[in-house]
């Protein structure tokens, strides 16, 4: 790999960091800020904390191995244990009028990590509270009853809910509710159509999708069949993945939309799903060490680090915008904080893989 870009992505990551550890002191009340409007005075231009995104990116604070960044992560992680409600839910949005499954799910993310680095049981016990009241919320069809985003409509992006409840299962239950989640996983994974992709990829039944939920699914499913040894949904994921690729040589980006034959609208570019899918073609590496994903992952990375905010304001530098041109139909105008932690996730994970050797193609 590049020693260049290999540079030039750790100090990316240095800059996305100090943004969200500037937000988090500045302008967070105990979690991070849901994001910024890009050119208003910082008085009018945060957003309230956002307790499912603060929650995933735990993760990445305490990965970071920076001290600042872990005592960060941890007061985060104190804000969401007060904020649980008592049936273990957490509300969607910054609102807090609805609860969501889906929030609650990635917020696990954000609990076993706090609990797995502190050795805390508060955290512990509102993790398991979490995940007993998401089990409980899957019927004998392996369907989400309650606290969707859209009622009714168990999307194929819920993978990424059933990944985190297998995690913690497996490493703490000893797999008593395997069965259950192989279940649900296998009802989502019945949305493959006959395209050799998913329907109901999206945010909203029967329409294109947006690539931010594609990637949710896509990594909801590849983590989950390989904690359940499931060769057959790996082989199908990879398989996706490696038709991506091809449409990444040929387009050097990822479309804004896919529609359910796995073609995409290009008119624009939904950053988020750009880096998260960045990341997935690099696990998909780490998994098969096959070099196509790899270099999927390598013509995304240069776009990336060049729409990253180079301005001297700390309010700005090292954020992302959320679409490219930014004026485009995700979160015009705005930083998000969970394109930093996809963004983080992809230098991680580039930073894990340095030393591999790829297969012969």
């Amino acid at each position: 790999m590049s020693d260049l870009l290999s540079n030039q992505i750790k100090l990316a990551e240095q800059n996305c960091l100090n943004w969200l550890i500037h937000s988090y002191k500045k302008y967070g009340v105990g979690g991070f800020p849901h994001s910024r409007w890009m050119y208003l005075p910082a008085g009018f231009a945060w957003q309230k904390d956002y307790p499912e995104t603060s929650g995933y990116l735990i993760e990445n604070l305490i990965k970071s191995n920076r001290s600042d960044a872990q005592s960060i992560a941890i007061s985060c992680a104190q804000w969401l244990r007060r904020l649980q409600t008592e049936d273990g839910y957490y509300h969607s949005g910054v609102r807090f009028t609805s609860k969501s499954a889906f929030n609650t799910a990635q917020i696990l993310f954000g609990l076993r990590d706090a609990f797995e680095y502190t050795n805390d049981a508060s955290y512990f016990d509102a993790m398991e509270k979490s995940y007993l009241a998401l089990i409980q919320n899957i019927d004998s069809n392996g369907i989400f009853k309650h606290n969707l985003y859209q009622k009714g409509y168990f999307a194929t992006y819920y993978s990424r809910c059933i990944w985190p409840l297998l995690k913690i299962d497996q490493k703490y239950y000893n797999g008593i509710n395997k069965d259950r989640l192989n279940q649900s996983l296998y009802h989502l994974f019945n949305n493959k159509n006959e395209h050799g992709f998913f329907n109901n990829c999206g945010f909203k039944p029967d329409q294109a999708a947006l690539s931010h939920p594609v990637a949710y699914a896509l990594e909801g499913f590849l983590e989950s069949a390989i904690l359940l040894q499931d060769e057959l949904i790996e082989k199908y994921i990879l398989e996706i993945l490696s038709r991506m690729c091809i449409q990444v040589q040929e387009q050097t980006k990822i479309p804004a939309y896919y529609y359910n034959n796995l073609t995409g609208d290009y008119s624009f570019i939904c950053v988020t799903g750009q880096i998260q899918m960045a990341a997935i073609f690099l696990k998909a590496y780490q998994r098969t060490l096959q070099k196509t994903y790899k270099t999927a992952a390598e013509v995304l990375l240069p776009a990336i680090l060049q729409w990253q905010i180079k301005s001297r304001s700390a309010d700005h530098k090292g954020a992302f915008p959320s679409s490219i041109p930014i004026w485009k139909n995700y979160f015009p105008f705005r930083y998000t904080n969970w394109t930093a932690k996809f963004f983080l996730d992809l230098c991680q994970l580039w930073e894990s893989l340095e030393n591999i050797q790829d297969k012969n193609n």
